[in-house]
């Protein structure tokens, strides 16, 4: 059973810049692909692309800036990861490292965040939007875009400390921790929590499923029992044994 499941999204051409014939294809190409996830069974949800969707930055030029990029990225995609309720946006280009509330619009927090770095409250908390992390730091000190202060949304940032991202997964908690590199020590973690997707089975397990060779009650079936089948057990067929056999 997945817990979670990642999309990698190409943004070297976002969707608006790309053929007018090929931009209906790619759009519904990452609307199917958020579609076929059966939360049920994989309830986490991540995207990952290399520039960034919302970050902090300055850097603002024709086509290529940072700014430009995030505006154009929000407008291809921010409505359908919030639809489809991805959970988090892994992204890097700039070397930094940044994590934001969770939100929807881009700079607006949809929900508080208490000193630990924990999103979402308690486990019946609404969605509220994607997290957006920038991964970059394993290169950190060769970007100074920040700026100063930092936005509002903007939950933790640093620009030139060294390190990288892992994270954990269960059915219903995602937790990732930013590690500096220099000493392997936490710099960064967000946790977020959701109620199970669907209640435990509340059956009788031997009423699921029978161990190979075995029925409920021990007699013996040679075969595994789906619940809901026929509960008539199967009689054990007799072996004849000639009397020629015997007498050998």
């Amino acid at each position: 059973m997945a817990a979670r499941r990642a999309l990698r999204l190409s943004t070297t051409l976002p969707l608006t810049d790309r053929p007018p014939l090929l931009q209906p294809v790619a759009r519904r190409f990452v609307a199917e692909a958020l579609a076929s996830v059966d939360r049920s069974v994989t309830p986490w949800l991540v995207v990952a692309m290399h520039r960034m969707m919302a970050a902090p930055s300055t850097w603002s030029a024709p086509y290529q800036g940072d700014l430009e990029v995030m505006a154009r990225l929000q407008s291809d995609f921010e409505q359908l990861f919030f639809d489809h309720q991805v959970d988090v946006v892994l992204q890097g280009h700039e070397h930094a490292y940044a994590r934001s509330c969770p939100m929807f619009p881009a700079g607006t927090c949809a929900a508080a965040q208490d000193n630990n770095g924990t999103t979402g409250g308690d486990a019946t908390s609404p969605y509220g939007g994607p997290v957006y992390i920038l991964a970059g730091h394993a290169g950190a000190r060769a970007t100074n875009v920040f700026p100063h202060p930092l936005p509002s949304w903007v939950a933790f940032g640093v620009e030139a400390v060294p390190g990288y991202v892992r994270g954990s997964a269960t059915l219903t908690t995602l937790r990732l921790e930013s590690i500096r590199s220099a000493d392997g020590g936490l710099m960064d973690a967000v946790e977020l929590r959701r109620p199970p997707a669907v209640p435990l089975m509340a059956v009788d397990p031997l009423d699921a499923w029978a161990p190979v060779g075995l029925e409920k009650g021990g007699a013996p079936e040679g075969r595994r029992r789906l619940a809901g089948a026929s509960s008539r057990r199967a009689r054990p067929r007799r072996r004849h044994v000639s009397r020629r056999s015997l007498a050998l």
